[in-house]
């Protein structure tokens, strides 16, 4: 008997032990791209600096398929494209940063793949061109069908602008009340106007919609007003960065985190400017207003460009 119950319970541990774990894959096609190499790459905006941005690398067989195999490492969003430079966010931020507060074309993250991931899931890119359009890219995901739908279609400009594309006189409230029309159609066409859990799909996609009308509208305020940073209204809008807990991944956040330092250090020295260079000051201010889940990162960015200014300054003397 005793014999039996440890055959039986080695058994066991050898089947634990051999138990292959599932896994994941996103896969695609694209008959334009046959021959060529796929990057996979982190879309982590808060880690723009992070040279080590490509995961994986896949080549397109003759049919124009492709394969990577989703690890448990890799963050919630990525993206698929045929070169290996940084993500265009990346670039932006890196190399123009005094430029963040014009927003981004949102088609940034809709030219090529953009793939939020849920754990134990399996994507397919249906169908991938080149040509840009509405059925350029299409997943086996309604969820990534969805957002892609959200990045081909947002714009908040609507809402201050007038057909020739020039901004409107209007009062800063109109303005809003315009943007923040747009916003809630959105929350509400994509069933977000509710709580939602945090880190999920839906917490990511509202947190893009929130902050994007607010930094979309910041575009509009910094030209048409005379951005007092006592005035109760700015000061109410800027406080939407600390009104709930936003997804760490979105891009709209990072704009919003550098707004709020940048408000942080005008009302600190009585300024309107729209951007600060990395400093120590920046630093101290950033550590101490910077929420708790992206500080880190924040932080550390600013102190890495402190170095590389420093040494390349000490180079050219």
């Amino acid at each position: 008997m005793k014999k039996l119950v440890v055959l039986i319970l080695a058994t066991l541990l050898f089947n634990c032990q051999n138990k292959k774990k599932d896994k994941h894959t996103i896969s695609g096609t694209n008959l334009e791209l046959i021959g060529d190499t796929m990057f996979l790459k982190k879309f982590q905006h808060f880690d723009y600096l992070d040279k080590n941005y490509i995961l994986d690398i896949a080549v397109v067989n003759d049919k124009g398929e492709f394969s990577f195999e989703v690890k448990d490492t890799y963050p919630k969003l990525v993206s698929i494209t045929n070169h290996n430079k940084p993500p265009n966010t990346y670039q932006v931020f890196k190399d123009s940063p005094e430029i963040f507060y014009y927003s981004f074309c949102a088609n940034f993250l809709a030219e090529t793949p953009t793939l939020y991931l849920e754990n134990n899931s399996n994507y397919i890119i249906k169908h991938w061109d080149s040509k840009l359009n509405d059925s350029s890219i299409v997943y086996n995901s309604k969820k990534l069908n969805q957002l892609r739908k959200y990045y081909r279609n947002v714009d908040y400009r609507k809402g201050y602008i007038d057909n020739n594309r020039e901004f409107l006189d209007i009062t800063k409230e109109e303005a809003w009340k315009n943007v923040s029309k747009i916003r809630d159609s959105f929350l509400k066409d994509f069933d977000l106007d509710q709580d939602v859990s945090e880190n999920t799909y839906e917490h990511y996609l509202k947190t893009e919609i929130t902050l994007g009308a607010v930094n979309d509208f910041l575009i509009w305020y910094f030209r048409k007003t005379d951005n007092t940073i006592d005035d109760d209204f700015y000061k109410t809008l800027m406080e939407t960065y600390n009104s709930e807990h936003w997804h760490p991944n979105s891009v709209e956040y990072y704009k919003l985190t550098e707004h709020y330092i940048n408000y942080k250090l005008n009302t600190k020295h009585n300024k309107i400017e729209k951007y600060y260079e990395p400093s120590i000051e920046k630093y101290e201010v950033a550590k101490a207003y910077a929420r708790e889940n992206i500080k880190k990162l924040y932080i550390q960015n600013i102190e890495r460009l402190i170095h590389e200014n420093n040494t390349t300054s000490n180079t050219d003397n």
